[in-house]
């Protein structure tokens, strides 16, 4: 075939891979379906963050640990509509994969107090901000680019809170009473 339908080396055209089923199509259709997966995985994830955030807010003095909370319950809340509306766009629901973070994985033994709280926030915020970023490339790997940078919003919260909370949490250092590793108290 020449002419028209082909390009210079004598190749169909790139547009016209997908439709007639080539290894790169199904490649694509591979990429897709993961990028959706993890989609709902990134929400279960953050409706799990947001309810433990609201738990956490609730198990703090009232301060500044108790706004960053409330923040960060705020964030999580934003991260679950920017998600449902990425869904929505690519005419998806929200229903359909286990979570990154899990409830059961942002509860805090009653012992652990506000430094296990911190400690426990840190890790919830820094595992979900890499998914994210993850995330995000594979939006960009799907050519879902307002997708990508809704993600990269999500993560840069996520990253910021994850400051706020941690410079909050450095003050016990000064008498002592550092907050524990995430894992140190996860295990008992």
């Amino acid at each position: 075939m020449r002419g028209a339908d082909t390009n210079a080396g004598g190749a169909l055209p790139y547009s016209w891979l997908p439709a007639l089923g080539t290894p790169q199509a199904g490649g694509e259709r591979r990429s897709r379906a993961i990028f959706l997966h993890e989609l709902r995985a990134a929400h279960r994830s953050e409706a799990a963050l947001a309810s433990a955030a609201e738990a956490w807010m609730r198990m703090t003095q009232p301060g500044p640990l108790a706004q960053a909370f409330g923040l960060l319950r705020e964030e999580a809340e934003e991260g679950v509509r920017r998600i449902e509306y990425i869904l929505s766009c690519l005419g998806h629901g929200t229903q359909g994969a286990a979570p990154w973070i899990g409830q059961d994985d942002l509860v805090v033994p009653g012992s652990a107090g506000d430094a296990g709280l911190v400690s426990l926030a840190r890790w919830a915020l820094g595992r979900m901000a890499c998914r994210m970023l993850d995330l995000r490339a594979l939006a960009h790997d799907c050519a879902e680019y307002q997708a990508a940078r809704l993600l990269e919003m999500s993560a840069e919260e996520m990253l910021t809170t994850a400051r706020q909370i941690a410079a909050i949490g450095r003050v016990p250092e000064a008498t002592g009473t550092a907050a524990p590793e995430h894992r140190e108290w996860k295990t008992q």
